[in-house]
């Protein structure tokens, strides 16, 4: 898992991307990205002002959009030319060195609130590795970055800039330009690092409620995780055994990728792209990032209250979704048939929820004070338990049967309730609301469903 520096091959540009960057003035104004004409890189210009930037939007390449333009004299790769779309090279950016404090603590108090808040349920990133390359922007003198490094960090500030209990991220503007940019500007490579930026992008995208651009960087993560075959498990790849570390991230990676890929095609009424009856893949191990090193494990005290646990649930639970969306999002599937392969998913739904462990459960919070309160997850448990039941509900509804749609549609109103009194329990209690959800367009799905009525309330997906 280290990081490499690597330049991007001169002969290969992004279709609909501009070969040559252009620049302002550099007094108070925003800076674009210089091309070097020897190394192809990016040379990102302002750090120390805060006002990073370059050009591009994330509908500026798709994956598999490649173009593949003949070398000129003098500008020939080393090497034989892959016919895929993706590379084993990206380009490389300088984050030049910073003196302004604000830009320092606003680095350190989101890595701290990512790994606290948001790694326990989407660990995409091993913190040991991320807080080295942290550490690295941060007191060194000017290294040259991978742009999915550069989008990792600052993808990590955007999240949890949407995180209530965080500092303002008008603190720091340009945030979620600089990683668009920076994976606009990446050639698509093939690799774990390029995996982890674009399934952190599909994760921002889809808590900000932007379809389209979580739709864009999802379609692009799965199309590289195929490439990966990280769908099954694989013990070694062209270059020998992988070791401990890569085996446990690609599977974490994989594992949130398939999460974000359920919630975003239940979310805005898509078929996932990865079908659960392909997925072959193990879950992860349940250790967390600290005793996970290189060539093995470190010895670790017994704890099931681990950090991993939260995300091994979710992971579960999602997977009940995935096989949901399968079924339903089936063309000219028999509602007969339907009704019978989806009360098996209930159940599946059912023992998941009684079998959480307790610290996940809603029995360790009920009855305490307040102010011993310090954990979201077993709230949040509950609100995807009953989210996914709602889907499970609302996907069986349809014209007929009229007594059996108004017993479904009242299982579904109560879901909703319960939804709803949990949101309440956030709020109260002071919590970020850190899921794979818009929490306002979950609160608003929730209303819609109980103030509609059986009659004009049909779920389409």
């Amino acid at each position: 898992m280290s990081y490499q520096h690597r330049d991007l091959p001169s002969h290969t540009v992004l279709h609909g991307q501009e070969h040559s960057r252009c620049s302002e003035e550099t007094t108070g104004k925003r800076q674009f990205l210089h091309e070097s004409q020897s190394t192809h890189g990016w040379k990102m210009l302002g750090a120390n002002q805060g006002s990073l930037g370059m050009e591009g939007d994330i509908h500026s390449a798709v994956v598999c959009d490649v173009e593949t333009t003949a070398p000129t004299l003098g500008n020939e790769p080393s090497g034989d030319v892959s016919d895929s779309p993706f590379s084993d090279r990206s380009p490389t950016v300088p984050l030049e060195h910073c003196q302004n404090a604000l830009f320092f603590s606003l680095f350190e108090h989101s890595t701290k609130v990512y790994f606290q808040e948001w790694a326990p349920l989407f660990p995409m990133l091993h913190e040991p590795t991320f807080r080295k390359l942290l550490g690295n922007s941060i007191s060194g003198p000017e290294i040259d970055y991978l742009c999915d490094e550069l989008a990792q960090i600052y993808l990590v500030i955007d999240i949890t800039g949407l995180s209530s209990n965080v500092a303002d991220p008008e603190q720091f503007p340009m945030v979620t330009q600089i990683w668009r940019d920076a994976l606009s500007s990446s050639f698509p490579h093939k690799s774990i690092h390029a995996l982890q930026s674009l399934t952190l992008a599909t994760l921002c995208c889809i808590i900000r409620a932007e379809r389209d651009g979580a739709i864009h960087y999802r379609n692009r993560a799965i199309c590289l995780s195929n490439l990966l075959e990280l769908h099954r498990d694989c013990a070694h790849d062209l270059n020998g055994p992988l070791s401990t570390l890569t085996l446990e991230m690609n599977k974490r990676v994989f594992w949130t990728l398939y999460t974000l890929d359920c919630f975003c095609a239940a979310t805005f009424s898509l078929p996932t792209m990865l079908k659960t009856t392909d997925v072959t893949a193990s879950y992860p191990s349940d250790i967390d990032d600290e005793y996970i090193i290189e060539n093995g494990v470190s010895p670790r005290p017994h704890d099931p209250n681990t950090r991993m646990s939260r995300a091994l649930a979710l992971f579960k639970a999602a997977r009940v979704l995935g096989e949901l969306l399968d079924l339903t999002c089936t063309t000219f599937a028999l509602p007969q048939l339907r009704d019978q392969q989806t009360e098996p998913l209930q159940n599946k739904l059912d023992v998941w929820y009684a079998q959480l462990p307790y610290h996940l459960s809603l029995e360790a919070v009920v009855g305490k004070p307040l102010k011993y309160i310090i954990c979201s997850h077993p709230y949040l448990m509950s609100i995807i338990f009953y989210y996914i039941k709602c889907q499970i509900s609302l996907r069986t509804i349809r014209p007929g049967q009229r007594s059996k749609v108004n017993h479904i549609f009242g299982e579904s109103r109560k879901s909703c309730g319960c939804i709803i009194n949990l949101l309440k329990c956030f709020d109260e209690l002071g919590f970020s609301f850190c899921f794979c959800l818009n929490k306002n367009s979950l609160l608003a799905f929730c209303n819609d469903v109980q103030s509609s009525s059986p009659g004009r309330l049909y779920f389409t997906a």
